[in-house]
């Protein structure tokens, strides 16, 4: 009998405390990922402005970009995408 009423108090303890306790963290994780989703879109959005700036500034300065140098710059702008 000692067991049972033990284990009621802690099925109690469970349902009043802990079970709205990881509610509430999973609600805070779920908006963390909004988060992060949003701004993995806006460092996206961002890489290809800077990639079309330049482009447009090498094109107005007269540089011609080989093939490797934009193979490069997008590893480089993929590489910042992860840092941030």
């Amino acid at each position: 009998m000692y067991f049972t009423a033990e284990d009621a108090q802690n099925l109690i303890r469970n349902v009043n405390y802990e079970v709205p306790s990881l509610k509430k963290l999973a609600a805070k994780y779920e908006q963390q990922i909004s988060d992060t989703e949003r701004s993995i879109e806006l460092c996206k959005k961002q890489s290809k402005n800077y990639q079309n700036e330049f482009s447009s500034s090498t094109k107005k300065m007269g540089i011609e970009v080989r093939a490797f140098d934009t193979i490069f710059v997008q590893a480089f702008f993929n590489f910042m995408l992860y840092v941030i």
